[in-house]
C-alpha cells in the first residue's frame, strides 16, 4: 500500500493485513544530543507518559514537522513555568525526535508494535521515526521510494569517532557509511519529490 491518493496522486494498488503484538521499548541515551525514534505505541503517547522514566535526566526534546510550513520545529522543555506554550506535547511513532540529556539514562516503557506503518515523505528534509523493531538494510528499507530518495542520515550519539552516517542511492557503495536501518533511532530523509514509505516489518 505505497501510494496513497492525495500525496502521489496515485491509489493504492494493495491491501496489507495489519499485525500488532505487545513490545518494550527501551533506548539508552547519553548526556547531550540524542536522535531518537520509538517504535512501541501506548494507549497515552503524551510526553509526560512516554519519556517518565527519564524523570529530571533530560533537558529538551524536539521535533522538524514538515506538516506545518508556519513553524516546524516544535519542543518541549520540562520544568518551565504553566504560563510558557509549549508547541509539542505528544510523541508520534513516524517522527524523529532531538533529545537533550543531563545524564546517562534508558528510556523505557511498554507498548504495542503495530504493523503496518505509513509515513508520508515530503520533498526536502523530513525527519522521521522508524517505527520497527527489526534492524534492515537502507537500501532494502527504502526501495520503494528509491528512485525519488536523495539521501538517509542517522546521528550516532555513542560514536564518538563518527557521529553522523549517510546512504544515498547515487552514491558508490565505498562511500556510503550507513548500512542498516536500526530500531530507537530518528533519521533525517532527503526527498527529491513526495513520496509514501511502508514499514511493513
Amino acid at each position: 500500500m505505497k501510494d496513497f491518493l492525495g500525496l502521489t496522486g496515485k491509489a493504492a494498488s494493495s491491501v496489507y493485513v495489519g499485525y500488532f503484538s505487545n513490545s518494550t521499548c527501551g533506548i539508552y541515551l547519553v548526556p547531550g544530543w540524542n536522535l531518537i525514534s520509538i517504535y512501541c505505541e501506548a494507549d497515552n503517547m503524551s510526553i509526560a507518559n512516554v519519556l517518565s522514566s527519564l524523570g529530571n535526566n533530560y533537558v529538551s526534546i524536539h521535533t522538524y514537522d514538515r506538516y506545518d510550513p508556519s513553524d516546524k520545529w516544535k519542543a518541549y522543555k520540562p520544568g518551565l513555568p504553566s504560563w510558557v506554550i509549549q508547541d509539542l506535547d505528544t510523541i508520534s511513532l513516524n517522527q524523529g525526535y532531538w533529545i537533550n540529556m543531563a545524564n546517562n539514562d534508558t528510556l523505557g516503557f511498554d507498548g504495542e508494535l503495530k504493523y503496518p506503518r505509513i509515513i508520508f515523505l515530503f520533498q526536502g528534509w523530513n525527519l522521521v521515526g522508524y517505527p520497527s523493531n527489526k534492524t534492515n538494510l537502507v537500501n532494502e528499507s527504502f526501495i520503494d521510494v528509491i528512485t525519488n530518495l536523495d539521501s538517509v542520515h542517522m546521528y550516532n550519539a555513542s560514536d564518538e569517532s563518527d557521529h553522523w552516517k549517510v546512504y544515498s542511492p547515487n552514491f558508490e557503495p565505498s562511500q556510503n557509511d550507513l548500512v542498516n536501518i536500526t530500531p530507537n533511532y530518528g533519521y533525517w530523509v532527503r526527498m527529491n519529490a513526495n513520496d509514501t514509505w511502508m514499514v511493513d516489518e
